[in-house]
């Protein structure tokens, strides 16, 4: 409460800000390149965890410790960074949806 005729202290007229003014909001942003962008890092990354294993098979190969067994865990590992891509796949299709929504 406030005496002697003042605003209250949550007021426009209070804080000295005078009147707000609100416009349009603006349209989203699009949003393609950003997802295109996270499907390229996930491309770099499954394509440089293959790398890393493949140097892992070679250096177990010459330390004669492979077997059919290490070679099928690489394997289930490389397929299992593939699993990265899936969240960027789906964002790159939800922004196209999002584009064509706005178009």
């Amino acid at each position: 409460m406030s005496s002697g005729g003042e605003a209250p202290p949550s007021s426009a007229a209070a804080s000295g800000s005078g009147s707000r003014r609100f416009g349009a909001a603006s349209p989203p942003k699009e949003a393609t390149s950003w997802a295109t962008t996270a499907l390229l890092v996930a491309f770099l990354l499954i394509a440089t965890t293959w790398f890393t294993l493949q140097g892992v098979r070679g250096a177990l190969a010459e330390l004669k410790v492979g077997s059919v067994y290490t070679d099928i865990l690489l394997v289930i590992l490389g397929l299992g960074v593939c699993i990265l891509a899936l969240p960027a796949l789906r964002s790159l299709t939800a922004a196209r949806e999002g584009r064509a929504a706005l178009a």
